[in-house]
């Protein structure tokens, strides 16, 4: 049985990562994280969902998308429909910051 250190220690040394953003990016996660668990009223768990980060060409806008697991596969394809908006496992939510001032200048709500 591999004990806990086997588990990570590969991460120390792992090139190239999973995925790698710009620092400007970072201080957008909490502002994108406070405004899901506003909407979200703590009824959507994070544990259900996917986070994706996005940056425009010249690096000056950000994009925070909280996208939830599909509930339901059909012969392997996700699969469901919202009901008002809404899956099963809650809302898909793209919030655009811009990085300069850190202000956010848009939210969208994805079906």
């Amino acid at each position: 049985m591999p004990d806990e250190k086997e588990k990570w220690d590969h991460l120390v040394t792992k090139y190239p990562s999973d995925f790698s953003f710009r620092g400007e990016v970072l201080p957008t996660f909490p502002l994108a994280l406070e405004e899901f668990r506003r909407k979200s009223k703590g009824e959507w768990s994070l544990s259900n969902y996917k986070i994706a980060i996005s940056v425009n060409d010249d690096q000056s806008y950000a994009a925070v998308s909280f996208l939830p697991d599909p509930a339901y596969f059909v012969n392997g394809i996700p699969f469901e429909i919202a009901d008002r908006g809404m899956y099963r496992n809650g809302m898909a939510i793209v919030y655009i910051y811009r990085l300069g001032d850190l202000s956010l200048v848009n939210t969208s709500y994805m079906r």
